[in-house]
């Protein structure tokens, strides 16, 4: 009887020298599917698994990263009756009751956006997410002509998230977008630090950042493709990001120093706020409001 209740049970009572592995279908766009491989590699990596990816996701991050993978995780289809291991708690939950995995082959679903799930694999994650020959030579080719063009200066990047998440459902989900006294403050900060400083503003928000941001100096738009704004802003010195995984990802590839809005909840929300400094933001990025640094 107890076995009836337990679908895993089933898998151990055939095999019980190897788990069966773990597979991921990847939902969502960049940002998200990049963290969703990611913690999968992390939950394969911790349940002594190996990850099967299917082949719309690698063939999807392809379309920007190399994708030199390796052993990290072989690709195939993902098949039917899998037990899924679904986050209980939202996105940034620090709960590991996914742990232990059921014995038989598991999903990974949802949106996983926890870096301490993966944080002792970051080198092979770097590898991983190497931008595309073709993209990075002509973004470092733009950065190099803005560093001549104004006298060798620090290039910071700009990730203005806009879109969907400024509509009003998102709002009632307790979403908070930063306002343009929050951009200003980062840029007065890297402003003040550096002698010599010029952003890179990246957005898919194109007109709103140009009524309200390429009107200030030393500022410029930089509007391609996805893999395009995504490569500029990994290739800036230092970031400034406002919300969003697409922004989160190019901010933690960068490696300098990040600059986040630490209010992106509100409402009954407010404890996501805390929560994601203790999941979501790596400790040495520096958080910061429309009021002041926290």
């Amino acid at each position: 009887m107890q076995n009836e209740k337990n679908p895993a049970s089933k898998y151990k009572a055939k095999n019980h020298l190897s788990p069966s592995p773990v597979y991921l279908q990847g939902v969502g766009r960049l940002g998200n599917v990049m963290f969703q491989l990611v913690s999968a590699l992390g939950i394969a990596n911790r349940s002594h698994r190996n990850l099967i990816v299917d082949n719309k996701t690698v063939e999807y991050l392809r379309t920007v990263f190399t994708l030199s993978h390796g052993q990290l995780f072989t690709v195939g289809n993902v098949p039917n009756g899998t037990i899924m291991a679904h986050q209980k708690q939202g996105p940034f939950s620090v709960r590991k009751d996914f742990l232990p995995l059921p014995y038989g082959p598991v999903r990974i679903t949802g949106y996983w956006q926890n870096y301490i799930l993966w944080q002792n694999m970051t080198t092979s994650v770097r590898q991983l997410f190497t931008v595309a020959d073709e993209t990075s030579t002509k973004t470092r080719a733009f950065i190099r002509n803005i560093k001549q063009e104004h006298q060798d200066c620090t290039v910071i990047g700009i990730h203005v998230r806009r879109g969907d998440i400024t509509q009003k459902r998102f709002y009632r989900l307790g979403f908070r977008m930063p306002n343009v006294t929050y951009l200003m403050n980062a840029m007065n900060y890297f402003r003040h630090k550096y002698h010599n400083v010029h952003f890179i503003v990246c957005s898919e928000g194109f007109d709103w950042c140009k009524e309200n941001l390429a009107i200030l100096p030393n500022v410029t738009l930089h509007h391609g493709s996805v893999s395009e704004d995504f490569s500029v802003l990994v290739e800036c010195d230092h970031m400034i990001m406002t919300r969003g995984t697409f922004g989160w990802w190019a901010s933690w590839l960068n490696g300098g120093e990040v600059v986040y809005f630490d209010k992106p909840f509100g409402g009954n929300f407010l404890k996501r706020n805390d929560l994601m400094k203790l999941t979501y933001f790596p400790k040495s990025w520096r958080p910061m409001n429309e009021y002041a640094s926290s």
